[in-house]
């Protein structure tokens, strides 16, 4: 099947669009692993198939002693060729990719073009975008002036730590029986993960801090028992319910729960870590097209800035206005996209999720019970010299304040230098921004919006690259793609398509092009030249996502070779799923009995009587189920 499926990846990489009549262009993105002691390079492709970016697994090869950058970059052009796609096809095909740092160090760029023959200013090989995010994220927390942050994640570690496993395992979960709370599985920090995993670690401890509470609580009746006037027998009980070292190690991490600054804090890094969450999904999705890497953050930045201004002005809301805001509900406190098995393949990422997201943070729902030294209904302890103080978050508003203005200028000095090509797309390959200039602002005329840009993207391409393309066509063709999009534009029907929540995508408004052949007719080379554009890909989160898959394939007991593996991978990632794959699984058979002395295959299943089994019975229940939207999961109960 591997072999089948390999068949159908080489035939569609080397096809013919019929939409822009020239050869299909590819992004390159490739990742190194350590998987059973062994290091891999992930390789994939990104191409363009049912007209979106659309990622295809290639191969995970073996890192025998491949250390340096050129010898990483042998081995990425080893596993392209093996698809057929010889140097010459590479030259004309590829036009950029996404890696991590630890590649942009080695000079990736450079070696690749030079194993390759073409021009190193031609194929854009970015450091992907999430990678850089959390690289100003780290910037931001290493600082002196938040070792308070530092201090915060190392008490919610020992939290976690302290209820993860054994006997304090056992007494979260009676403790949450008890007050009948449910509770979320502790977390741990993941150094190599994004930032996702830090969120999950506050998001945990909110959900499950009423039972955190109540365990605290008895630990200080105990506490109090085992310094008091106690029989012998009744301390050394209460001794032996603790393991060695819990008293000195986790005391203090313990006590924080019932802590005021350790309550607001957390509540307010939850709610600017949600912030930074939402951005990273955001920047891991391969459909995105160069551009929207920067709209996405700078709208982050902005909601940073947005979030700083609110905790600024907090105090002068009046609290009855607070107290008559909705109560967040703490059972939809872990949001679904926070995760770190979020697959970018597999799972669509709703963008504009991001925009409509609560309006009403947690430090406000929360504001009026923090002033009265609660939170979920419990009390909460202050320190010694803000009793006297009318608003005592104060002092923590301010840490925070200042950590998403570090955390907004880190992200700036990260992503200040966008390469030109990118600010180039977007003036003038971006249809929202030729809506708001033509139609709404009217700052510029049709004819003028984007000419120039486009003339130096076409002199970028000529004098960087092999593509043999005809200028003044591409211009003229240009032209008649803007019109066309505002025409359409104008039609309530192909509007609607086009938005999403008044906002213009500019990704609908391409797949309507590439795959309607009236709208296509006449612009076939602009609409090639466009896809060579968008294909300079700026994410390797796709990367991530197959390691993931090749680790779901590893077991303890694994004793299959590594090409095995690997074409297990191969196939999960790039067969259709099993519901569909009727006609792929028969042609796979009909390949593999092709080569044998009998041609001709069947399947019998034993019986009364020898009978045909049919492949992927019409009577397979799971099949069934997946076939139809309606089919329950369980039979349904059938009376005498």
């Amino acid at each position: 099947m591997a072999t089948s499926m390999k068949q159908r990846v080489m035939e569609y990489l080397t096809s013919v669009d019929p939409i822009t009549r020239q050869q299909r262009s590819i992004g390159i993105t490739f990742d190194k692993v350590t998987l059973l002691k062994r290091s891999l390079q992930v390789t994939m492709l990104v191409i363009m198939i049912d007209e979106q970016l659309t990622p295809i697994y290639l191969k995970s090869s073996l890192c025998k002693t491949e250390l340096s950058g050129e010898e990483l970059a042998a081995n990425c052009v080893n596993v392209l060729e093996s698809f057929g796609l010889t140097k010459s096809m590479l030259q004309d095909k590829l036009t950029g990719g996404a890696v991590d740092g630890a590649y942009i160090h080695m000079n990736i760029n450079e070696h690749l073009c030079n194993n390759i023959g073409i021009q190193q200013n031609w194929l854009k090989i970015s450091w992907d975008v999430a990678h850089l995010l959390e690289l100003a994220i780290d910037d931001t927390q290493n600082q002196k002036k938040f070792n308070w942050l530092q201090m915060i994640i190392k008490t919610c570690a020992e939290v976690m730590k302290k209820y993860s496993y054994g006997k304090q395992y056992e007494f979260l979960i009676q403790a949450a029986e008890e007050i009948q709370e449910d509770i979320l599985q502790p977390k741990q920090f993941h150094v190599t993960r994004f930032v996702s995993s830090q969120l999950r670690v506050y998001e945990t401890i909110l959900r499950n801090w009423k039972t955190l509470y109540v365990l605290q609580e008895k630990d200080d009746v105990n506490m109090a028992l085992s310094h008091g006037d106690i029989s012998t027998r009744t301390r050394q009980k209460l001794d032996a319910q603790q393991k060695p070292g819990d008293k000195d190690v986790d005391s203090i991490a313990s006590r924080q729960i019932k802590s005021f600054d350790f309550v607001c804090t957390l509540i307010g890094l939850y709610d600017i870590y949600s912030i930074l969450v939402e951005a990273s999904l955001s920047v891991q999705q391969v459909n995105k097209y160069p551009w929207e890497y920067d709209y996405a953050i700078e709208y982050l930045q902005e909601r940073l800035t947005k979030y700083g201004e609110l905790l600024e002005t907090l105090n002068f809301k009046s609290a009855q206005d607070v107290e008559n805001l909705e109560k967040f509900d703490l059972d939809k406190l872990v949001y679904s996209t926070a995760t770190d098995g979020f697959d970018v393949a597999e799972d669509e990422y709703d963008e504009t999720k991001v925009q409509k997201k609560q309006s009403i943070t947690l430090m406000e729902q929360y504001y009026h019970d923090l002033l009265k030294c609660e939170f979920q209904q419990l009390p909460i302890t202050r320190r010694g010299g803000d009793y006297e103080l009318e608003d005592p978050i104060k002092h923590i508003r301010q840490k925070l304040i200042e950590l998403c203005r570090h955390l907004s200028e880190s992200i700036a000095k990260r992503f200040e230098d966008i390469p030109e090509i990118f600010v180039l797309m977007k003036n003038c390959l971006d249809v929202a921004f030729l809506y708001q200039q033509v139609v709404l602002d009217k700052t510029q005329t049709i004819v003028d919006y984007g000419k120039n840009e486009l003339q130096k993207l076409i002199d970028f391409t000529v004098s960087n690259s092999k593509k043999l393309i005809n200028a003044p066509v591409i211009q003229d063709q240009y032209l008649e793609w803007k019109q066309r999009c505002l025409n359409e534009m104008q039609d309530k029907d192909m509007f609607s398509v086009w938005t999403t929540n008044g906002k213009i995508l500019t990704s609908k408004v391409m797949k309507t092009f590439y795959t309607n052949t009236d709208l296509s007719e006449g612009i076939n080379d602009f609409l090639h030249f466009y896809s060579l554009m968008i294909l300079k890909i700026r994410s390797e989160a796709i990367c991530e996502s197959a390691a993931s898959i090749l680790k779901g394939h590893i077991h303890n007991n694994r004793s299959l070779q590594h090409k095995s593996l690997d074409d297990e991978v191969f196939l999960h990632w790039n067969a259709p799923p099993l519901h569909l794959a009727d006609k792929f699984i028969e042609q796979s058979i009909d390949d593999y009995f092709i080569n044998k002395k009998d041609k001709t295959w069947l399947f019998y299943r034993k019986s009364e009587q020898y009978q045909p089994w049919r492949l992927l019975s019409p009577g397979s229940l799971v099949l069934n189920r997946l076939r139809s939207e309606q089919v329950p999961r369980l039979p349904e109960l059938i009376d005498d």
